[in-house]
C-alpha cells in the first residue's frame, strides 16, 4: 500500500548508513539486512555483545531514528493498481 513511502524510507537509511565508518556499516548490515541477531553476530565474530549493541544503539538510534520518527508516509501518494 505504502510502496512509494517504503523505497524513499529505504534509500533515505542506505544514504545514513552509507556515511558511516565501514564497520558500523558493516555491524548495520548484517543486523538490519542479513537479520542476525545482535547475539548471532557476536557469537560468529567474537566482537563483544556490548560492542554490538553500542555500536548499533549510537549509529542506529541516533541517524536512523531521528530521520525515523520524521518519516511520515501519508506524504507519499499510493500506488494505483492496474487491471490487466
Amino acid at each position: 500500500i505504502f510502496e512509494q513511502a517504503h523505497k524513499v524510507l529505504f534509500e533515505k537509511i542506505d544514504a545514513i548508513v552509507n556515511e558511516w565508518y565501514w564497520y558500523d556499516k558493516k555491524l548495520w548490515g548484517i543486523h538490519f539486512y542479513d537479520k542476525v541477531s545482535m547475539r548471532g553476530i557476536a557469537a560468529d565474530t567474537k566482537i563483544s555483545l556490548r560492542s554490538i549493541f553500542n555500536t548499533l544503539k549510537n549509529q542506529g538510534v541516533g541517524d536512523v531514528k531521528i530521520y525515523l520518527h520524521n518519516f511520515d508516509p501519508k506524504n507519499y501518494p499510493r500506488e494505483e493498481k492496474s487491471n490487466g
